[in-house]
């Protein structure tokens, strides 16, 4: 992978979360992630399905 590219992923969590489908609600269907190290955002995303 590269900076930018665009790819389909599944997430475990180690706690429920709560969230809406990104068409639905845009505030709450996306996402970043963020690295406990260095606290950079490492990637962003959306939820679809």
């Amino acid at each position: 992978m590269r900076l930018n590219d665009i790819a389909r992923v599944s997430l475990q969590t180690s706690a429920p979360l709560h969230f809406d489908r990104y068409r639905r609600n845009r505030a709450t269907g996306s996402f970043i992630l963020i690295d406990e190290q260095t606290n950079n955002t490492v990637a962003a995303g959306m939820i679809v399905g």
